[in-house]
């Protein structure tokens, strides 16, 4: 076979053409099998068995083992078919993935309720893969499980801490476990930049002696200082924004005639919110901003969008 592949170099190779490659763009390091390669010679027959030559640069990019690519970090490549004087390439990229993150974290869940599904998004310079791998586990089995689509169990009341695992890479949220409430009737409407969460009256329905009334709330969101390119954003906006209701709920806790108004400002990249900042507070509940900045940093944006955009959230509580 070696002597059969130098006499066809010999045989003065003109041009080579490759078949398509498993893939030129790969954010895994699994071995790709390299393209098929055909020679013809000046005389404009195929050279048969020809001797190819394949080479990567840089190395440090991917490497060359037998038939195979072998990524081995981020970067680019020129991935080079030669048989004697003949030559082609063409260009593999590496890009691994670099970011995980949530969509729709639920603001709690209840026992006895369906379990409620998180979706975990994996991205490599801003665009998310449908097809990466990813592993769930539970901090806090006792508190709450996960299965190996996201799916949350609760089973005690408590606070659960659910991570997603993909690769290297590792993100936690914590999610509180309630006690079941009724009616459970929670409503959020928009008028143009502004959301309303409202939740009318509730009894604790575990033990009927030992019930207890909540007097009706309504917490508003209101959208400003948004830039122009800010358009799908507003739904995620909107699917979130029970979260901010959740954090009100427990800052009540420590001061129940809680009351008055709080901004945050929040830089988005590439679908992550990479900067909250609170601009102003007149609430004055110590937890409540940690709170709203800890639920706006997880909220992951479409990752396609047009660039950088920036909003603020202003978060309203009435006066009893």
């Amino acid at each position: 076979m070696v002597a059969l592949a130098l006499v066809a170099c010999v045989q003065t190779p003109a041009s080579i053409f490759l078949g398509p490659p498993d893939d030129k763009l790969t954010h895994d390091l699994t071995p790709l099998s390299l393209p098929s390669a055909t020679v013809m010679s000046t005389s404009g027959g195929f050279l048969e068995d020809p001797q190819i030559t394949w080479t990567v640069t840089p190395t440090s990019v991917a490497r060359i083992d037998g038939h195979d690519l072998v990524p081995l970090a981020d970067g680019s490549a020129t991935v080079e078919a030669r048989c004697g004087d003949a030559h082609t390439s063409f260009a593999f990229v590496v890009s691994l993935p670099d970011a995980i993150g949530f969509l729709e974290v639920p603001a709690y869940v209840e026992l006895g309720s369906p379990p409620a599904r998180v979706q975990a998004v994996v991205s490599a310079d801003g665009v998310a893969l449908a097809d990466a791998p990813i592993t769930w586990t539970s901090e806090t089995p006792s508190v709450a499980t996960v299965d190996a689509a996201g799916q949350i169990t609760p089973l005690a009341a408590g606070t659960a801490r659910i991570s997603a695992h993909s690769g290297p890479l590792t993100d936690t949220f914590e999610v509180p476990v309630h006690l079941s409430q009724e009616p459970d009737n929670r409503v959020i409407s928009q008028i143009g930049d502004d959301y309303r969460v409202g939740v009318p009256e509730w009894r604790m329905t575990l033990r009927p002696d030992l019930a207890v009334a909540a007097p009706p709330s309504t917490v508003a969101v209101k959208l400003v200082d948004v830039t122009e390119s800010f358009d799908g954003e507003r739904k995620v906006v909107q699917k979130n924004v029970s979260q901010l209701k959740y954090c009100v709920e427990m800052a009540a806790k420590q001061k129940p005639a809680i009351a008055g108004q709080m901004t945050l400002r929040a830089d988005v990249a590439a679908g992550r919110v990479t900067v909250v900042e609170v601009l102003q507070d007149g609430i004055g509940v110590e937890e409540l901003s940690p709170c709203l900045v800890s639920k706006v940093k997880r909220w992951a944006f479409p990752p396609e969008g047009s660039g950088p955009v920036t909003f603020s959230v202003q978060v309203t509580v009435p006066a009893p």
